[in-house]
């Protein structure tokens, strides 16, 4: 679980982190390039309507985005 602080996951913070799963982005405004690159395990995902997520964020990972 993230601090509800947390408004900004910055570039490559969680790069292939292999037994990253879900996360909660709910309150996150901004998702930096790379942020969860290569996180092969992740799945699941929960963000706010608004947020910013920048190219290659989910690259190499099981999330599609709309």
């Amino acid at each position: 679980e993230l601090p509800a602080s947390i408004v900004e996951i910055r570039s490559y913070a969680f790069k292939n982190c292999p037994k990253l799963a879900t996360i909660n982005l709910e309150g996150v405004d901004f998702i930096r390039e790379g942020a969860f690159y290569g996180c092969s395990a992740l799945e699941n995902v929960s963000f706010d309507q608004n947020v910013v997520i920048e190219d290659w964020a989910f690259s190499r990972t099981n999330i599609t985005l709309p």
